[in-house]
């Protein structure tokens, strides 16, 4: 939009669409980035909760590689159909809007790819708040969960049910430029933005571990210092603890002393 918006004040109507690439690309690729990332991530967050125990010892490591190397095909692919575009076609006049870049030969795929995406988003976050549901954890944690698990469904839900009417509806409404920008871009990359950034500040408000981690790490963004927890002793603690520790001493002396025999 801004690209566009720029072009227009400028008094050129259409650029090329290998120029409109070259400025494009950069802002597309990072977008499809972020819609498999929040797949990836919700597929995590099931796994966490379908299989605790396996989770709990599992190498972080290999899973994110396998995310980066599964996002980097998916965006590389997309990202030459794109560059494919710009080559076979470099006059063709666009107004460089956000999705000029996808072109009516390559659309059918790029559309139906970022909907299954978007689509198994939705189901993983709809299956971890069933499991949450029957497992009928009534602590406050598991509360809290599910609310930022519905806030987080309900977001996405909107937004992808908002791309596909207007995308029904273009075709019969007989909209031109000005108002396909009034009424159908602005609202629908709104939407988008609220969906993509709605796990931070859900999380923020509803996960009192999540709030904790954000005030500890971006303690300049809040007044005040950062969570401490606070432990406290009391004297049957500090008795276990000193009579474990005069135990572990006999184990140690009893191993390495032997008696000496006369």
């Amino acid at each position: 939009m801004s690209v566009k918006f720029i072009i227009l004040l400028s008094g050129i109507n259409f650029i090329s669409l290998l120029s409109c690439y070259i400025i494009q690309v950069i802002p597309l690729t990072f977008t499809t980035f972020a819609t498999q990332i929040q797949f990836y991530i919700g597929f995590d967050r099931l796994l966490s909760i379908a299989f605790p125990i396996w989770y709990r010892f599992k190498d972080a490591y290999i899973s994110v590689s396998v995310i980066a190397i599964l996002t980097t095909i998916r965006t590389s692919r997309t990202c030459w159909n794109f560059l494919s575009m710009a080559i076979q076609f470099p006059e063709r006049p666009t107004m460089c809007a956000t999705g000029d870049l996808l072109q009516p030969e390559i659309s059918q795929e790029t559309l139906a790819t970022a909907n299954i995406y978007n689509l198994l988003t939705v189901a993983c976050y709809v299956t971890i708040w069933i499991l949450m549901t029957i497992k009928k954890q009534n602590n406050s944690n598991s509360k809290r969960l599910i609310k930022s698990l519905t806030a987080i469904i309900i977001i996405n839900m909107a937004g992808f049910v908002n791309t596909q009417v207007w995308l029904m509806l273009l075709p019969i409404l007989s909209f031109n430029a000005v108002n396909i920008d009034s009424f159908v871009v602005t609202p629908a990359l709104l939407m988008y933005v609220a969906a993509s950034g709605s796990n931070t500040p859900v999380l923020f408000a509803f996960s009192k571990d999540y709030n904790k981690a954000f005030k500890n790490t971006f303690k300049h963004l809040f007044c005040g210092k950062p969570l401490e927890e606070t432990k406290i002793s009391t004297i049957g603690n500090i008795r276990t603890a000193n009579t474990r520790d005069v135990n572990m001493k006999r184990m140690n002396l009893s191993s390495v002393v032997e008696p000496v025999k006369n």
